[in-house]
């Protein structure tokens, strides 16, 4: 028979699988870093990347003002030329009617030029002319490769909020920057890549 002294010795547990159990406590300080919520599958920039990719999209836009959005723009202002002098010489209208009348629409040629010519640079080869050279290219956050209609989302919520405040009143332009600066520097993502779910990362 076995002794009931030796019987309460082998139920109880030892001092090394006790320790192992309080280590796997939440709280316990032998515990690893614990992950809670949505920001364990986030990653947070520090600041200083967050001030380095704040630049390079401030450059890569520069670069993108003049080899996507001024083409566009000028499609839009030759199209209201064009009307012009078409309405002049077949009497329908004076100049200034004229002008009245297509101004709308060369902004909004403009406006479109501009969405389709990024949607279209983004979902063919990845990019941007400006973000090509700050080495920067957009992704779906899935990984899989941007497609045309998610890149027209991500282009309309980028594009419109700043036409729609330069329509309205212009220095809105800079309230509506600036809140974009502080979404970003408050969550690292722009707000716009945060609704079409894309992310900027680093062109290998």
């Amino acid at each position: 028979m076995v002794s009931k002294g030796k019987r309460e010795k082998s139920q109880k547990p030892s001092t090394r699988e006790n320790a192992k159990k309080a280590a796997k406590q939440p709280g316990s300080k032998k515990a690893g870093p614990r992950k809670t919520g949505k920001s364990a599958s986030i990653y947070a920039p520090t600041t200083a990347e967050k001030v380095n990719m704040v630049f390079r999209r401030g450059v890569a836009a520069s670069f993108d003002l003049f080899f996507l959005y001024m083409p566009a723009g000028v499609a839009g202002w030759l199209l209201l030329a064009f009307g012009i002098i078409v309405a002049d010489k077949m009497g329908w209208s004076t100049p200034t009617d004229t002008i009245n009348q297509l101004t709308p629409w060369a902004v909004g040629f403009w406006v479109l030029g501009s969405i389709l010519a990024e949607s279209v640079s983004t979902s063919k080869w990845g990019t941007t002319p400006g973000k090509r050279i700050v080495g920067l290219s957009v992704a779906h956050r899935s990984g899989e490769k941007p497609n045309l209609m998610k890149m027209v989302e991500r282009a309309t919520l980028k594009h419109m909020p700043l036409w729609i405040a330069a329509i309205v009143w212009p220095p809105l332009v800079i309230i509506v920057t600036g809140i974009w600066f502080v979404y970003w520097v408050r969550s690292g993502q722009m707000l716009h890549d945060r609704i079409a779910r894309t992310t900027l990362k680093n062109r290998i």
